[in-house]
């Protein structure tokens, strides 16, 4: 974990670095070309004043990567430009440089960049105008084999560099220089961005700030020594004299500066730049890309992993280093592992119970439905009705379900309630008495009963007819042929029909009545 940690710090380190350095470059080269182009001119007042606002507005918009942007004449060397100041107190304000000869003028600015009364500061280094003591020429000290190691050659536009880091106005500073040449007018000038240590220093500290645990982390140059930003607050440089690594009070670049001395793979510790070179080369060897060299290291009685990556930015080869306190790590853990075992078990518990809680809940709602399926498998539609008319579960997929049984118990029910109707005693479905071929249960119909023929007309073989007898002719010889009875309906006849009984043609012979 120690390991992985470290790796994300010092990948975040290296790629604000990396991606800062980046930034300043193109903001420089985006003023060389403007510049080129003829979209701004020193040639007179004018045209010089309006170049320094355009230039005033463009620094404005990435103060995030550079607190100045000024202009160095060629070949004369003067520098011009507005720069912004911070203080002990934090307080920033606008300044404009300006010089005459080998004197450089600071001047406070108002918001539009107008300087205000007279110059606050005053630099003057005459030098002797060679390389070796270029005083404040510009020209001989970023020219190639001059002093700030930036090595310009001024044959042709767009050549760039970087200067070695140095003191101005108490701030360790490192400045991106182009050359440009204009292409109409013919000028040639030196467009500039100062980058602060400081600035890096306190980003470094920034991204140090989401661990909890003991880390230091620094940039080192590789040709030098110089600590291009650290977490640590140790003083840089001693009056205008940046130090090397080394020379800091510091314990973990003292720690380092003795890893590098008792590693036998990377000579003396007096020769510097070699050993950080050596320590470059074998990274790149053996840990190439983004791997890092791990070394575990002991610092007043404490063990620390040391990490240690390279990186080339802008042409100049860095060592980025960290620290962190493998015992308070391992410390912080075990705490840390004993209250998640404790966060753990009560939300594990807390899982538990609310799983229960649901699972009861959605068991009870698929009861309800369940119950439902069993009434309506039994036709209880009314109980299905009545129970669960308004109840419907909150789940809404078994709400509508809920419905649909529903609905569908009342087209059960209705069609129950017609089939039950149409198989009720009605007109043309009574029962037929078993005396009456009629229905004798319909008063209505009450009136088509007939009783069966129990009195009727008969002779007694003298051609008289009296009531009460069964009605039968007979001829005079011939006793005892029927020749008309009247019968009971029967009761497989048709309804409202009367069957005869079957007989020969009639023929009777009667004589009139007596009076």
């Amino acid at each position: 974990m120690i390991e992985e940690i470290e790796f994300l710090i010092s990948n975040e380190i290296s790629n604000y670095v990396v991606d800062a350095g980046n930034a300043l470059s193109r903001i420089t080269h985006t003023q060389s070309v403007r510049f080129a182009r003829n979209k701004m001119s020193f040639l007179d007042a004018p045209q010089r004043k309006q170049a320094f606002q355009g230039l005033l507005i463009a620094l404005k918009g990435v103060l995030q990567f550079t607190n100045s942007m000024f202009i160095v004449t060629y070949p004369e060397g003067l520098k011009m430009g507005y720069f912004y100041n911070t203080d002990a107190n934090q307080t920033t304000t606008l300044r404009w440089w300006t010089q005459q000869g080998t004197t450089i003028y600071t001047y406070l600015c108002d918001a539009a960049g107008n300087p205000l009364g007279s110059p606050i500061l005053t630099d003057s280094k005459p030098g002797s105008k060679t390389f070796a003591n270029p005083g404040n020429n510009f020209t001989l000290q970023n020219a190639i084999g001059g002093t700030m190691g930036v090595n310009l050659n001024y044959t042709s536009s767009g050549q760039s560099g970087f200067s070695k880091i140095y003191i101005s106005n108490g701030v360790p500073i490192k400045t991106n220089y182009e050359f440009s040449v204009n292409e109409v007018t013919g000028e040639q000038v030196v467009f500039a961005n100062d980058w602060t240590m400081i600035f890096i220093s306190n980003q470094i500290k920034q991204i140090l700030s989401i661990t909890a645990f003991p880390i230091f982390a620094a940039v080192i140059r590789v040709a030098n020594g110089f600590v291009i930003g650290s977490s640590s607050d140790v003083p840089i440089f001693k009056g205008t004299k940046v130090l090397p690594f080394t020379q800091l009070n510091d314990p973990f670049f003292q720690d380092f500066g003795a890893f590098a001395n008792g590693t036998y793979a990377y000579g003396n510790i007096n020769d510097l730049p070699s050993q950080l070179s050596n320590i470059a080369v074998y990274i790149s060897t053996y840990y190439p890309g983004t791997a890092i060299w791990y070394v575990t290291r002991k610092i007043n009685n404490q063990n620390w992993k040391l990490a240690i990556n390279t990186y080339t930015v802008l042409g100049q080869d860095l060592l980025f280093i960290v620290y962190m306190n493998i015992d308070s790590v391992e410390v912080q853990l075990s705490t840390l592992s004993a209250h998640t075992g404790y966060y753990m078990t009560g939300i594990i518990l807390a899982f538990v119970l609310i799983g229960i809680f649901y699972s009861t809940i959605i068991s009870r709602q698929l009861f309800r439905v369940v119950t439902q399926i069993r009434l309506l498998k039994d036709l209880n539609f009314s109980q299905v009705k009545g129970e669960f008319e308004h109840a419907r579960s909150f789940i809404y997929e078994l709400a509508e379900l809920e419905k649909t049984f529903h609905a569908m118990v009342k087209v059960f029910a209705d069609l129950v309630k017609r089939n039950s109707s149409m198989q009720r005693p009605g007109f043309g479905q009574e029962s037929a008495s078993k005396r009456s071929g009629l229905n004798h249960t319909s008063s209505s119909f009450h009136f088509w009963k007939k009783k069966t023929a129990s009195k009727v007309l008969s002779t007694d073989g003298q051609d008289s007819v009296s009531i009460g007898k069964t009605f039968v002719t007979q001829r005079p010889g011939k006793a005892g042929v029927s020749t008309l009875v009247q019968r009971p309906i029967s009761e497989l006849a048709p309804r409202g029909s009367q069957a005869a009984a079957p007989a020969s043609p009639i023929k009777m012979g009667l004589t009139p009545l007596s009076k």
